[in-house]
């Protein structure tokens, strides 16, 4: 009953910050707990978000269109229609133009998403997985030929150079954070990619480390045997992410295409101010704009990576064979599923780490298209430049003018890819992008409670507390806030003020102020104890050549990092002294 209990705080925070809906939010919350004694957990973690999607789907429509579960007075549901009636007509459901709505939204969105993000029981896991591995299946099945498109071949070699074989310099082949198909542990790793890298790439690539091969690992006989395997990790409450974990030398050589690419785009002029693949802030900016101009629309897709087609990649970047030609001799065609191996029709899945500034910049190419559709506009260097100016890409989040909105659905559903329309706004003054919410620029970005509070999964759980006690504090909601400090207080112990940027868990407050503890007179800076994360290390040495292939990419690492490794996902929470 906590997470209900957090939830009677929250409704408390709101009741005093809109006093004249008090007589209504207390029959809100006495539907809840008639609800969550029926519902369970489900109630705040599935219904009510799928409520809460209603309203804003509502927006763009104009008019309410009520979700089913919820009893009704007139056009208006009975729940939470003491807010909803001041932003549409009671008797007719229209969306009223009140100065007030965004304040409205912003407790709409924040009582009805609050457990949006937390995760799903492990009862429903194995579903949940089963159903994120089949919509893999099924969106690689669903992928058609790409017919070819001479204009969007135009638009890529107008705005992307061709790489040369000078470019190759700034390949840094280094290992990912995931993990690896062989099951190799963080320094393991290094053995197996010393024992399958081929010496004839790693001249090609001036890699001259490579030397003693016969050392290591067995090469696989055929490049094709380099499978990679399918797996989820959890998203939310209702869905799970899929994933494919690579051959560890293809991650090697993967990380090392990434890194060029993200340097192609930071260095390039034009595609920088579209395209920053290290920072949201700037589509976040945008979008909170663009919800008070409604000048741009923001776009969503449906399993991007997954209905992204190698043949639409291959068409993108078709001028320049020495990128292209790098892609896809590192790209793992085959995927394994339990007994099942598919072969991928699609650019690769969300494992490969080339895939996130590919589909950026097929994105962004595909938004150029349908803003040159728009201006009825030929693909010359000059109006492709024009036009990428107006367009802001992170990843599938796409801001692109309004007025080329149902250009670009039709582009990207003509190259196999599906727009999220429950997620893309054009219409209203509500946009979504990149984690911010905004309507009529104000942000009414809700705070998170990302698990059930009565089923803590580990340590870490209470540190994710702490950060949204700290949110809802900064926000105004101090009840809400309070009581998830006392749960983190009761398990941690007592916790100090720090400052925001403070690597060590605590408590905000408004001037920034901390509780120093000591002076250290050695480091001269004050320190405060107050609890954080720290890792568990594991057993996993590394020497010989293996050990010198770590130094080249990890020249930083210290002596220590040869004899052990992080254990991921085994974090727990000590209290030590901390700079404050």
């Amino acid at each position: 009953m906590k997470s209900l209990k957090l939830l009677h705080m929250l409704f408390d925070d709101v009741k005093r910050q809109m006093p004249e809906h008090k007589l209504s939010l207390d029959r809100d919350f006495k539907t809840i707990e008639r609800r969550y004694r029926n519902e369970g957990f489900s109630f705040l973690a599935k219904t009510l978000p799928s409520f809460g999607d209603a309203v804003f789907a509502s927006l763009e429509l104009g008019f309410f269109d009520c979700p089913t579960g919820f009893s009704r007075k007139g056009a208006l549901p009975r729940f939470l229609g003491g807010l909803l009636e001041v932003i549409f007509d009671r008797r007719t459901g229209l969306l009223k133009h009140d100065k007030d709505t965004a304040n409205l939204l912003a407790e709409i969105r924040q009582i009805t998403f609050m457990f949006r993000k937390a995760l799903a029981h492990q009862s429903d896991e194995r579903k949940l997985d089963e159903r994120a591995k089949a919509t893999f299946t099924a969106c690689d099945w669903d992928i058609n030929d790409i017919p070819d498109d001479p204009t969007l071949r135009s638009i890529s070699r107008a705005l992307f150079h061709p790489s040369s074989e000078q470019d190759l310099e700034w390949l840094e082949p280094r290992n990912g954070p995931g993990g690896v198909s062989e099951g190799y542990r963080s320094n393991r790793k290094y053995s197996g990619i010393l024992g399958s890298l081929d010496t004839d790439i790693a001249s090609k690539y001036g890699w001259t480390f490579i030397e003693c091969q016969s050392y290591f690992d067995p090469v696989p006989s055929d490049k094709s045997e380099r499978v990679a395997i399918l797996h989820s990790v959890p998203k939310n409450s209702t869905s799970r992410r899929t994933i494919t974990i690579e051959p560890a030398v293809n991650m090697f050589c993967q990380q090392a295409w990434n890194g060029l690419l993200r340097k192609r785009i930071s260095s390039d002029p034009f595609l920088s101010r579209s395209i920053t693949l290290d920072d949201q802030k700037p589509s976040q900016e945008m979008a909170l704009l663009s919800s008070f101009t409604r000048s741009c629309a923001t776009v969503d897709l449906s399993a991007a990576s997954d209905r992204l087609s190698l043949d639409l990649v291959k068409m993108v970047f078709q001028h320049d064979t020495v990128l292209l030609d790098g892609l896809l001799l590192h790209r793992t065609p085959y995927v394994s599923s339990g007994n099942v191996t598919l072969i991928l029709r699609k650019y690769a899945g969300m494992g490969n780490a080339t895939t996130f500034p590919i589909q950026s910049i097929v994105f962004a190419f595909l938004s150029v298209k349908a803003i040159l559709k728009s201006w009825s506009k030929t693909p010359s260097r000059r109006n492709c430049r024009r036009a990428l100016r107006l367009v802001r890409v992170y990843g599938d989040d796409i801001i692109l003018p309004t007025y080329a909105y149902s250009a670009l659905c039709q582009e990207l559903s003509d190259h196999g890819l599906k727009v999220n329309s429950k997620k893309s706004y054009y219409n209203s003054g509500f946009r979504e992008s990149c984690g911010l919410d905004a309507y009529d620029g104000v942000e009414i970005t809700p705070t998170y409670v990302r698990s059930d509070l009565d089923t803590p999964t580990d340590q870490s759980h209470f540190a994710s507390l702490a950060s949204t006690s700290n949110q809802l504090w900064m926000r105004g909601y101090y009840k809400a806030s309070d009581y998830l400090r006392e749960l983190v207080e009761e398990a941690l112990g007592q916790l100090p003020l720090v400052l925001r940027n403070s690597p060590g868990i605590g408590w905000y407050s408004r001037t920034d102020s901390f509780e120093p503890h000591r002076w250290n007179k050695t480091l001269h800076r004050w320190e405060q104890k107050t609890a954080c994360i720290s890792t568990r290390k594991q057993v996993d040495k590394v020497d010989g050549f293996p050990a010198l292939l770590k130094f080249f990419c990890e020249p930083m690492s210290p002596q220590r990092m040869l004899e052990s490794s992080v254990m991921r996902f085994r974090n727990r929470i000590r209290k030590r002294w901390m700079p404050a």
